[in-house]
């Protein structure tokens, strides 16, 4: 009768976004569907110096927001125990009645909230009392095996949200090109590496007002960014196209920003929190992705956005990594990103043959341009508009794609087996020796869990044997840490299984046991799926070769 009730009662849900304000816009972007349930509730809880920001945009969305202070948060992030003594705030929102809490910032602050925070059900990454970091939920497994420490995820952050949220239906974001509007460009961003020399961005907008006539251009960005403003005002000062660039860095309130954006024709920018909110009003959105940016992941959110990234090989990178010389920088050529500026004017569309008319390519060599669209699946996903351009990390992509929506959806989507150059054939065998030796520890594994479990049930079991086969147990997860630094890009599927057996817990050591006996046959099973995977493609790259030498 009570889980009748519960199911039956109006919900209230409880989200923990304390992250900025890129990702507290793509959290509202996640709640936004089609298929609205009215008997759900949302409350939020965000850090005060973004969320006040665009409470104008989450009033719409979340019944309640509690704030908390920066001070509150960097407390939280000293701890290496939960806290005896709440504070008034989480006392507060105890007293409310949440139905799930839901963690989607993964950091450890807002892990220690989620701990301390009482709910029926809690989604995301959280603390037991040992201070153990453990998830009940597989999605969140991902963001933390698949996101934070790897390249190779292949779906955007809100299409996560919406599957941590269980928000189904489509988001309906659809760009469209109005018939007039000036262009919005945000030419920065949170990080130096991810954004180009204000220089780069002032040959762009001259480009476009030299190539393009009756457009006009707004250039926007935060207080931070004034001194590169006097830059751009500089050079524009005396020249005859300084009518047609209106210059409001620093002068704008985000909802003065959003109401902006609304009237205007195109944004371009970096990855920031402007092209979020663009996306939000459905503006059509040209993205330049460089340093620790992966596109795919939060790239604005619509069907018809396009994005430009470098071809260079330590794209996309990490945060940890010391560069000296922005290399991914210097490999997009100003040209382009004007050129595609220049297409998405002229036609509404970015493709090999208008820019080929526009720019050599040579030019074209060094970047990829890729177009989102929604799958049948209702989860954004992206092609590549130049001619194909394969490495490895965009291979396994493909199949990590296949692979997670098969073992946490249980959907499959049209997609393609990756065309494989034969340059990559004996990299892909070698990484199917890899999962050879996976698919041999994680059953090595489920014995010596097996043994585990016989042995406990007997009258008097051997404390030898019990002892002997957890260190064996042991063993498996360090052998499978050798193996991802031998097979870096099996990480993702290593990773997740070493983060779901430590989350699966148990009373005793049977429980544990049966809990590492599952966790290695769940990843026995992604290693067959993926080895399967490369098996197929390979084979298929057989077959269209010889397919292509009887032609010849």
């Amino acid at each position: 009768m009570e889980d009748e009730n519960f199911n039956n009662s109006p919900k209230t849900i409880c989200i923990i976004q304390v992250t900025r304000l890129g990702d507290l816009i793509q959290t509202i972007q996640s709640l936004t569907t089609n298929n609205p349930n009215r008997n759900i509730q949302f409350t939020l809880i965000a850090l005060d110096i973004f969320a006040k920001d665009i409470e104008f945009l989450l009033k719409d969305f979340f019944t309640k927001i509690y704030y908390i202070t920066k001070d509150f948060y960097n407390e939280l992030e000293q701890l290496e125990a939960l806290p005896l003594n709440k504070n008034k705030l989480i006392d507060e929102v105890n007293r409310s009645e949440i139905s799930a809490l839901i963690n989607l910032s993964w950091s450890k602050s807002a892990n220690i909230l989620t701990s301390l925070i009482q709910s029926r059900f809690k989604l995301g990454l959280y603390f037991d009392k040992d201070f153990n970091l453990i998830s009940n939920d597989d999605w969140s497994k991902f963001v933390y095996t698949n996101v934070l420490p790897t390249t190779l995820n292949p779906f955007s952050l809100i299409d996560i949200y919406k599957k941590i949220i269980g928000i189904k239906g489509s988001s309906g974001f659809k760009p469209e090109f109005k018939t007039s509007g000036p262009i919005v460009i945000h030419p920065f961003s949170s990080q130096e590496r991810k954004n180009w020399k204000i220089e780069k961005w002032i040959e762009v907008i001259s480009s476009i007002l030299n190539k393009i006539e009756d457009i006009s251009i707004i250039i926007v960005g935060s207080k931070s960014d004034i001194n590169e403003s006097k830059i751009i005002d500089n050079y524009f000062l005396n020249s005859p196209l300084k009518s047609r660039v209106e210059n409001i860095i620093g002068q704008t309130t985000i909802e003065d920003l959003n109401n902006i954006l609304q009237k205007c024709y195109l944004f371009v920018g970096h990855d920031s929190m402007v092209g979020h909110l663009a996306s939000f009003n459905n503006i059509p959105c040209l993205t330049i992705s460089l340093g620790t940016v992966r596109f795919n992941e939060t790239m604005p959110y619509g069907d018809g956005n396009y994005n430009i990234s470098p071809r260079t090989k330590c794209f996309p990178c990490f945060t940890y990594l010391k560069c000296d010389y922005y290399k991914c920088h210097q490999d997009i050529p100003t040209k382009v990103v004007s050129s595609a500026i220049e297409c998405l004017v002229e036609k509404q569309r970015i493709d090999n043959s208008l820019l080929e008319d526009k720019i050599s390519k040579f030019q074209l060599n060094s970047i990829d341009i890729q177009k989102s669209f929604f799958k049948e699946t209702e989860m954004l996903d992206t092609y590549k508009v130049l001619d194909q351009y394969s490495n490895l990390n965009s291979i396994f992509k493909i199949y990590y794609r296949i692979l997670w929506l098969y073992s946490l959806e249980e959907q499959e989507e049209n997609i393609k087996f990756p065309a494989i150059p034969e340059k990559f054939n004996n990299e892909l065998h070698e990484y199917m020796d890899g999962l050879k030796y996976l698919f041999e520890l994680n059953e090595f594994g489920k014995n010596y869990a097996n043994y585990i479990i016989k042995e406990s049930h007997l009258e008097n079991p051997s404390y030898e044997v019990l002892s002997t086969n957890a260190n064996k147990i042991q063993e498996i997860d360090e052998l499978k840490i050798k193996i991802k630094e031998n097979y870096p890009f099996l990480s993702p599927i290593i990773d997740f299984s070493i983060f779901e057996k430590a989350s699966l817990q148990g009373e005793n050591i049977i429980d544990v046991s049966h809990n590492a006996l599952l966790a290695y046959q769940n990843c026995s099973n992604l290693t067959s799926v993926l080895y399967e995977l490369i098996e197929k493609s390979l084979n298929n790259s057989r077959s269209n070769k010889k397919q292509v030498d009887k032609s010849i």
